[in-house]
């Protein structure tokens, strides 16, 4: 009998350890799901933030004020802001193929550089910087970074410039 009973606790012991293992696998597959969720919650968070800082992104417009003479050298762009208040707007030179520096300077400023720091622009409100157009008879396209800042949020934008100088007037032979 004590043998019976031996083999009965050895089996009991053996589905007991079966079933301490398969529970043991069932908590680990639900750890690994609830860490899966948690991954996938925060990645969707990350999107959803992403998205919402897409979708406020500033509608800068850069407009020519008035074009330049054919041999001008400097000329003066508005810049109108919307749909939202922004705490600073920076203009970055533009970059051209021709690697020529044109410089930037906020109207009104003597600083001549790489960016023109045009500081706070309300909804609607207008702003001015100048580029400087150097002596060339023919300019290359001009495209401006811009950095927008509203609270935490920051974005980078780039604009492609009017044309800054008036055609020349047409000869007759």
């Amino acid at each position: 009998m004590t043998l019976a009973v031996a083999l009965l606790a050895l089996v009991v012991s053996v589905v007991g350890a079966i079933y301490a293992k398969q529970s043991a696998e069932a908590a680990g597959r639900s750890a690994t799901a609830a860490e899966d969720s948690a991954k996938a919650a925060a990645s969707s968070a990350a999107f959803d933030a992403r998205e919402d800082h897409r979708a406020r992104t500033p509608d800068i417009v850069v407009e020519v004020e008035q074009k330049a003479e054919p041999k001008g050298d400097s000329v003066i762009y508005l810049v109108r802001n919307g749909p939202q208040d922004l705490d600073s707007v920076v203009i970055h030179r533009p970059e051209t193929t021709s690697h020529i520096r044109y410089e930037v300077a906020a109207t009104g400023e003597t600083g001549w550089g790489d960016e023109a720091d045009l500081g706070a622009l309300r909804l609607g409100q207008i702003a001015r910087f100048t580029l400087a157009l150097g002596v060339e008879k023919t300019l290359p396209d001009f495209r401006a970074g811009i950095v927008c800042c509203a609270g935490e949020d920051e974005w980078h934008l780039t604009r492609l410039l009017d044309t800054p100088r008036k055609k020349p007037p047409s000869t007759v032979w």
